[in-house]
């Protein structure tokens, strides 16, 4: 299977450093998949912003026709830390709220 990240954003805030990275999960049935060869979906990477604010950053996407759901990684200075949250792409909930941040650290935003 493969995974693309592309780089759709860089916002700067106070004393933190955002950046915003995307792909779309693969859409299918497990009968699409077999071991020998793997499934490529075009499916266009959303459209990434983040807004900053004292305490929050807001992480926002357009939707990907396809796309099953979305959900946001978390890396600290370059090193996962955690999930934000997945929520499913049939809701019209297209942002998250951050506000597990810290001054003085680069944050950047996967969303898969």
């Amino acid at each position: 299977m493969k995974i693309i990240h592309s780089k759709l954003g860089l916002a700067i805030a106070g004393l933190s450093l955002v950046t915003a990275f995307a792909s779309c999960s693969l859409v299918g049935s497990e009968d699409d998949y077999d071991n020998n060869s793997d499934i490529v979906y075009d499916l266009s990477a959303p459209s990434v912003s983040v807004i900053t604010y004292p305490g929050i950053n807001y992480v926002s996407w357009t939707p990907v026709d396809g796309a099953k759901s979305y959900t946001v990684y978390v890396y600290e200075n370059g090193k996962y830390v955690r999930t934000l949250g997945t929520v499913q792409a049939t809701t019209d909930v297209l942002y998250m709220g951050d506000t597990e941040i810290q001054n003085k650290v680069s944050y950047t935003y996967h969303i898969m």
